[in-house]
């Protein structure tokens, strides 16, 4: 696969098995959960053989939704495909995969904290409230939940994945074997409203519709030898990203021009057309109907004009790698890797101011605004160590490079924001050991690691001062150096027949190091309305969603009852709290929590049925973000929920 800089989750998924049998399996639970599950094995000839599977989720949400009686955020998506295995000889298979996705689920539902200044310590006054007095209610404080929406509109969204993979495996003998891996990504639409303020106005919402395209495919040698096992490999991938997003509302009527607060007027908008650019400023650009000698010259953009951006990115991105595994003694094994990347990208922007409603029109822009490319190489090497005192215990150490190439944020108020906010590579360095274990003639297992990643240049999103718009913009940039440092522990425990027990543990410490940026938070005097924003020292702020500690517990227990099995099974997760601000701001961030789920099931021949119940303590919590002090919006942590699952298989 391609170069990642933490690690890799791997997936692997059930093959056609060549014979007939399957399982169904149908769950409802509260906010009108309903979920069908399928898969069906049978065999297409000799050599020859097929899994379907089928899978539907439907959730109507925990929220009431104001504006239309309904409720939010709804889930509503189906993934299906086929897999065909064909084996024709001992010595070759090959494995091809068709899925598609179907998502027209919401894309949250974001609740208003729109507060009037100074109520919330480190959320102030915003644009919805200020000016036009939708406030959220009572002006709340942090910790209140509510169980309503009041957006001026569902956050609606439509999204189609399309993936057909081929895998073939040849054994050329006994110690070696190629294996090629092919896949092909497509998604031909990718839609979805964005309703930021959080409030019943038509203040700024994004009409985002995106479209994506990946081919890739890796071919690996590997050996297997009595000493020492390796892996050779070459990897490539080409992409192709389009973006066409809308930024629609009152919003930006009110900021450009001249200022913050003062609503623009027809005569603002035709100075701001009749020149193609805001006076004095030719980065602001608007659609070149509007401009001298276009269709609308001379006419006015209206009150609620709109912002257009179109972006195209490409990326084409290659490797070469290499692992050895090397049996030093019948104790000590060596691994050494190596990986050399090379990433290439393209981009292409377009940005314009256009009428209210319009947006919904092919775009119109007059030449491409602005075209950038840039390559990164990088050498990344991995070491370990592994030292195995028993065939029941091992200690082991590594030492891995990570990296991750740079590139261009599209998501832009001008022109000239295309340019410069363009991003650096991202690396890192990771350090492990730890022992893995078992006792007691296996029952009990034990597992210990401590870990140091040093990331260099870590890239993340911020929100900053924008100097032509004399507003805030959103960019993503290189923040800092990170270091993460911690401990983990797992742990099983079989203390019979019927009861297996298991608990983890893990400490994590976070900081950024120097960290120094020209950030936008919010203040008594906000740097986006008085020009003088005041750099922000984030160095020793702990970045996001890195909580301090988090502890599991849990087991299950198992008694024959009757022609079947009872098991029960309970489990308890405590995360530390959580900072979702680049700058640690006091009124963001997701507190302390204590979750607890369980599950009881009854199981006979082919059936089984399962009650069960996820965030039993109720832990119901806001994450709320602010955009400057442009407008604050929170997402709703769900509350207890419950239902039942019934499964059949058949066959073999």
């Amino acid at each position: 696969g391609r170069n990642t800089v933490g690690g890799v989750i791997n997936v692997i998924r059930s093959r056609p098995t060549g014979e007939v049998g399957g399982k169904i399996r149908l769950t409802g639970g509260r906010y009108g959960q309903e979920e069908v599950r399928a898969l069906f094995n049978f065999p297409v000839a000799d050599t020859l053989a097929a899994k379907v599977y089928y899978v539907s989720v439907q959730d109507d949400g925990p929220l009431d939704r104001t504006f239309d009686g309904g409720h939010a955020p709804q889930v509503d998506y189906e993934n299906y495909g086929i897999q065909l295995l064909w084996e024709p000889n001992d010595n070759f298979e090959a494995l091809l995969s068709l899925d598609r996705y179907n998502n027209a689920s919401d894309g949250g539902a974001p609740t208003n904290w729109n507060n009037s200044g100074g109520v919330v310590d480190g959320i102030g006054f915003t644009f919805p409230c200020l000016i036009f007095g939708d406030c959220a209610g009572n002006d709340k404080t942090i910790g209140d939940v509510g169980d309503s929406v009041d957006t001026n509109q569902r956050n609606e969204g439509h999204y189609r994945n399309d993936v057909i993979a081929l895998t073939m495996k040849y054994q050329i003998n006994d110690n070696l074997t190629l294996i090629s891996t092919t896949g092909w990504h497509d998604t031909p639409y990718e839609d979805e409203i964005s309703e930021l303020d959080g409030s019943a106005l038509d203040f700024i919402f994004i009409d985002n519709r995106n479209e994506y395209e990946q081919f890739t495919t890796e071919l690996r040698l590997e050996g297997s030898y009595e000493r020492f096992d390796f892996v050779l490999g070459a990897y490539y991938l080409d992409s192709t990203y389009d973006q066409d997003w809308a930024t629609v509302g009152s919003f930006w009527s009110i900021v450009i021009p001249p200022a913050a607060g003062d609503l623009a007027n027809s005569a603002e908008d035709t100075a701001i057309c009749a020149s193609n650019a805001i006076p004095g400023n030719d980065t602001l650009w608007c659609d070149v109907s509007f401009a001298s000698g276009g269709e609308h010259f001379g006419e006015s953009l209206g009150a609620g004009f709109d912002q257009r951006l179109f972006q195209t990115q490409e990326t084409e991105s290659y490797a070469y790698f290499g692992q050895l595994d090397y049996e030093i003694n019948d104790k000590l094994i060596l691994t050494a890797g190596v990986r050399w990347t090379n990433d290439e990208k393209d981009f292409t922007g377009f940005q314009a101011y256009q009428g209210a409603a319009r947006y919904r029109y092919p775009f119109n822009f007059d030449v491409p605004h602005i075209a950038l490319d840039n390559d990164w190489s990088e050498t990344t090497l991995k070491l370990g160590l592994a030292y195995h005192v028993t065939d029941d215990m091992m200690f082991f150490g590594s030492y891995a490079e990570g990296f991750k190439s740079g590139g261009f944020y599209g998501v832009n108020q001008n022109i000239r924001d295309f340019d410069r906010n363009q991003y650096d590579p991202e690396t890192a360095e990771s350090w492990e050991i730890g022992m893995k274990s078992q006792w007691m003639e296996n029952r009990v297992q034990l597992n210990v690691s401590a870990f140091l990643n040093d990331f260099k240049d870590k890239q993340d999103s911020n929100v900053v001062r924008d100097e032509d718009t004399n507003t805030v913009a959103t960019v993503w940039e290189n923040q800092s150096s990170v270091q993460y440092w911690g401990v983990e522990l797992e742990s099983r425990f079989v203390v019979n027949n019927n009861l297996d027990l298991f608990a983890t543990a893990g400490y994590l410490n976070a900081e950024y190091d120097d960290f120094f940026s020209l950030g936008a938070i919010p203040a008594e005097d906000p740097c986006n309305l008085d020009n003088s924003c005041v750099p922000i020292d984030a160095s020793g702020f702990t970045p996001k969603y890195a909580p301090e500690w988090t502890f599991g517990l849990g087991g299950t227990y198992t008694i024959q009852l009757g022609p079947g099995e009872l098991s029960v099974h309970a489990k308890y997760n405590y995360v530390d709290e959580q900072e979702t601000d680049t700058f640690n701001d006091d009124g963001t961030g997701i507190p302390e929590t204590e979750f607890v789920s369980a599950q009881i099931a009854y199981e006979w021949n082919r059936f089984r049925v399962t009650a069960f119940g996820d965030n039993l303590l109720d832990e119901e919590f806001e994450i709320v973000g602010c955009l400057s002090v442009l407008f604050c919006t929170g997402g709703i942590q769900l509350g207890t929920t419950y239902g039942v699952e019934v499964e059949m298989t058949f066959g073999n």
